[in-house]
């Protein structure tokens, strides 16, 4: 991924910490091995998808897992910037809950970065995208 994705990710946060406005970008494809892994483990076909993020979900995972939440952990705004590398090198997939108001299916791409972080995105299928839910992180026990 270029670099300027990850420039892109941090000016979305500061966005959506500014303001109101609803904005979303698309990070990249869904890579090959991803793929290949929820097709053989969920038997859920998204080989060209796209990765997405919007600002409304950033200030959801901001409020719910950021410094001011309970979590013990929180999620820091640089946080935001290993997006892309939970996606392209994680170490796991697992399936997620349905998503209340969509119904739609969400996934967990989880990736050990000294803690261990987890993006939970939805699976939009007439979109094809996999859309950022929210990403919350906890101590790593190794």
């Amino acid at each position: 991924m270029a670099k300027d994705k990850y420039l892109q990710i941090i000016d979305l946060v500061e966005i959506a910490l500014t303001f109101n406005e609803d904005v979303f970008i698309d990070l990249e494809k869904v890579s090959q091995n991803a793929v290949a892994i929820i097709t053989d483990n969920f038997k859920i076909d998204v080989s060209s998808y796209t990765h997405v993020i919007s600002t409304g979900e950033i200030r959801h995972t901001v409020k719910r897992h950021g410094k001011k939440s309970n979590d013990r952990n929180p999620v820091e705004i640089s946080d935001f910037a290993l997006i892309p590398i939970i996606h392209s090198s994680f170490d796991r997939i697992v399936l997620g809950g349905i998503m209340p108001k969509t119904k739609n299916q969400c996934i967990i791409f989880e990736k050990k970065i000294g803690d261990i972080y987890y993006c939970v995105e939805e699976i939009r299928q007439g979109r094809k995208k996999l859309a950022f839910v929210t990403m919350y992180k906890r101590k790593s026990r190794i």
